[in-house]
């Protein structure tokens, strides 16, 4: 073989090498301009010396007592400071209550780390109309902006900049099972009891599934499925793609469940707050999900209202308090996680869920994700507890498991290809030159 092929190979290398190292300048150039914006308000999405509020509500709090006190310590291992208020509803209103508990939050974010807020139990809400009127937690994240409610009517329907700006200052996360099917008191309770015991076996170590997930994409969004995929790599380099349009049924959906080999699912399908709606038939309903011995851990629900937790009977919570899962995170209204790479990003460095939502809403940079676009994005929430990590406190997991992070995927494919072409040719040459 020529010398001149070597010379090749390794001008292509280089090549590779140096658009390599571009697209990482570019990607970490970006990063760190949101994080100086996120850091000059306190945002590193570090742990130590950070502060949590819990919430309770009044009506469940003794029976829980035991779980809290173990999750308050489990958190308080990881350097937080952790309070715990006993929450009974003021009699003026859930509207008055949440403006309460924001304002409350504002005030001491601007003298203390607040990191973020858990609510269990039944606690406040704020409904707001983008031509659809739905729960938004995103309220409660954003502390400096202003929240409009023109007519009156104790609906929001405008969000501005206000005295800071519109992106999130703390994290929210729900546990909340009294909108389960047909729960009373007890049955509240208990499945709190079990979710914190799920919670602090995970922290433990007795709970685990292998770093992989699984990206599960009916019918409608299947022909970018490389694209939705692709931008979950930053956190888990180990997925299973099921994107065939004869395949992604509901029955099939269902059993694959039950597989203990994957630790996130991420799901994307027509929904309502009660069911997943199949193409080109079939649901998976509530009571389906209640059902079933359900195996991984978190889900990222791309399905349009499924988080609406304004609804008894939702599907979310019912993923939530499902045997073995510890976080859920959809939309209260139609839209989803548009551009999730900017939610898995942090997620793959080791950030908490809370931090890597925050992150998405104020980093993603398409017209149609984040805070770039309320109609796909403010109901966004997360349910369950949003200070998990999915490595597991093992900073030498940053990056999922392998690979270089930030390292562009789609050029190590695109190498692959050139040099096998190159190899491919040099090859016919020496053959035709015998």
């Amino acid at each position: 073989m020529e010398k001149s092929f070597y010379s090749k190979l390794f001008l292509i290398f280089f090549i590779i090498i140096l658009l390599s190292s571009i697209n990482l300048a570019i990607d970490n150039a970006a990063i760190q301009e949101n994080s100086d914006v996120l850091n000059k308000k306190g945002l590193t999405g570090s742990a130590s010396g950070s502060i949590i509020y819990i919430y309770v509500n009044s009506t469940i709090y003794d029976g829980i007592n035991s779980s809290l006190t173990q999750f308050k310590s489990d958190l308080e291992k990881t350097g937080r400071q952790i309070i715990i208020f006993n929450h009974s509803p003021s009699g003026l209103g859930m509207f008055s209550d949440a403006d309460f508990i924001r304002s409350y939050c504002a005030t001491q974010f601007a003298i203390s780390p607040l990191e973020g807020v858990i609510f269990v139990g039944r606690l406040p809400y704020v409904m707001y109309d983008l031509g659809q009127i739905f729960p938004c937690d995103l309220y409660f994240m954003d502390l400096d902006g202003t929240w409009t409610d023109s007519d009156g009517n104790h609906i929001y329907e405008g969000h501005s900049d206000g005295a800071g700006d519109r992106d999130p200052e703390i994290w929210l996360g729900r546990i909340d099972a009294s909108t389960l099917n047909g729960s009373d008191i007890n049955q509240e309770i208990n499945a709190l009891n079990n979710y914190f015991l799920k919670n602090h076996m995970y922290r433990n170590g007795s709970l685990r599934r292998p770093h992989r997930e699984l990206v599960y994409i009916d019918d409608t969004w299947s022909a970018d499925a490389a694209e939705w995929a692709g931008q979950s790599i930053y956190a888990y380099q180990n997925q299973t793609i099921i994107a065939t349009n004869a395949i992604t049924t509901d029955t099939h959906y269902e059993n694959i469940l039950t597989n203990t080999s994957y630790e996130m699912v991420h799901l994307f399908v027509h929904s309502y707050y009660y069911e997943h709606v199949w193409t080109p038939s079939g649901t998976t309903t509530t009571a389906e999900i209640r059902s079933i011995d359900t195996k991984p851990l978190f889900y990222v629900l791309f399905a349009c209202s499924a988080a609406d937790f304004s609804q008894t009977n939702n599907i979310a919570t019912e993923y939530l308090f499902s045997n073995n899962t510890l976080a859920v995170i959809g939309s209260s209204k139609r839209g989803g996680l548009y551009e999730p790479e900017w939610f898995f990003r942090p997620l793959g460095q080791n950030k908490s869920i809370g931090y890597s939502l925050m992150r998405w809403f104020s980093d993603a940079t398409l017209p149609s994700a984040g805070l770039n676009n309320p109609s796909n994005s403010y109901g966004m929430t997360i349910f369950g507890d949003p200070t998990l990590t999915i490595l597991r406190g093992d900073p030498s997991q940053g990056n999922g498991g392998g690979g270089i992070p930030g390292f562009d995927f789609s050029l190590s494919l695109l190498a692959v290809l050139v040099l096998g072409i190159v190899i491919i040719l040099e090859f016919r040459k020496d053959s035709i030159n015998c």
